[in-house]
């Protein structure tokens, strides 16, 4: 009798951890585009596990609202990710140290993010390719963690996918249900949508779904 309660716990403890993994968890991203946030009204939210804010643009520009939106996110309890937009056509060292020097991650943040969404206008793909490993080496040397990288579909499948498809995790903008259910078993987390509404933020915001477990997954850990 001991035995088979003690089966049917090993087999209820199984579907627990596997739903658990399995549970998906819902996040938005921002930026100074969504101008002055009501944080307040933001936490009532009970569906936003996770926020995610632009810190940096190219070499030395900065998101305007950045070390506001930061401070917000912490102080509200929200799994904290930020990300660097990345300037195809200015020198990727400098963009690695302008996001360094801003962002300043911290254990139980999720991995640092690396936006690429446009190609370069007087570089061939070859050094593309070798200014981003340049930025993604420096990024992760710093934190001692893999860097996310965020494109859109047609984007990554056209011009990242053969560098990039199986060494770093992948957030992937995807908004039809079909290509993200063919998408999904490739990357971390998915941009499911860019119209979500949510109170306290007058624009429209991006909303972004990732599994528990993946979500565990990318978290900086202690040093």
């Amino acid at each position: 009798m001991k035995k088979a309660r003690f089966f049917f716990l090993l087999i209820y403890l199984g579907l627990f951890l596997s739903f658990e993994n399995k549970e998906i968890l819902f996040g938005i991203d921002i930026s100074h585009y969504q101008g002055e946030i009501d944080w307040e009204e933001v936490v009532r939210d009970s569906s936003i596990s996770f926020v995610i804010t632009r810190s940096t643009m190219g070499d030395d520009r900065k998101d305007k609202l950045f070390n506001k939106h930061i401070k917000e996110i912490r102080k509200h309890g929200f799994i904290v990710g930020i990300y660097h937009y990345y300037d195809p056509n200015e020198n990727s060292t400098k963009q690695a140290n302008n996001f360094i020097q801003t962002a300043k991650l911290l254990p139980g943040d999720l991995a640092p993010i690396l936006d690429i969404e446009r190609m370069p206008r007087n570089k061939d793909k070859k050094k593309f390719i070798a200014d981003i490993k340049n930025w993604l080496y420096i990024v992760e040397k710093k934190y001692k963690t893999k860097p996310m990288i965020y494109t859109y579909l047609k984007f990554y499948n056209h011009n990242l996918k053969k560098d990039f498809g199986k060494d770093y995790p992948l957030w992937i903008a995807v908004y039809s249900d079909s290509l993200q259910a063919t998408i999904s078993e490739d990357c971390h987390m998915i941009q499911c949508s860019n119209k979500e509404k949510i109170a306290g933020i007058k624009n429209h915001v991006d909303g972004n779904e990732i599994t528990a477990h993946k979500l565990k997954e990318l978290l900086i850990k202690l040093n």
